[in-house]
Order: structure tokens, then C-alpha cells, then sequence
């Protein structure tokens, strides 16, 4: 008889490999800065992004980087 694993367990180990869904937020900010210089000086998000995360500084996918950038850094203009 096998044994199911439950919900919890499911999600701490999921946690362990993908890190919390805050995890990316906390990453953006602790690197706001950085990021706006980037962008100041004529740099892409994916430049950006590629070396954060070349350096295992942004544990999240470059979609939800830009979608936080995009809310938190630099608001598109309405």
C-alpha cells in the first residue's frame, strides 16, 4: 500500500526547490537599486536579470522579474 504524501509535505518540499512565492519580491527589492542604475544607464531587464541570476541572486523566472520591475521599479505610463 503506498502512502500518500500530504498537502504539507508537498509544499515544504516545493519550497525547498522553487523557494517561497515571496522570494522573488524579496529579491527584486534587495536589488532595487542595482536594477535602476542598470536601467538608468541604458541596460536591459534581461541583461539585468541574466546576470542576477548568473549569480543565483533572483530565484524566480524572468517573466515574474519583469512583472515585478514592471510594479515595483519602473511603472509603464499610462
Amino acid at each position: 500500500m503506498e502512502s500518500k504524501i500530504s498537502l504539507v509535505d508537498q509544499l515544504i518540499e516545493q519550497e525547498k526547490r522553487f523557494g517561497s512565492t515571496r522570494s522573488g519580491k524579496v529579491a527584486v527589492f534587495s536589488h532595487r537599486k542595482e536594477i535602476e542604475q542598470g536601467l538608468n544607464a541604458g541596460f536591459t531587464l534581461l541583461d539585468i536579470y541574466n546576470l542576477l541570476s548568473d549569480n543565483q541572486e533572483m530565484p524566480i523566472t524572468y517573466s515574474s522579474f519583469v512583472k515585478l520591475v514592471r510594479k515595483y521599479i519602473r511603472p509603464i505610463s499610462q
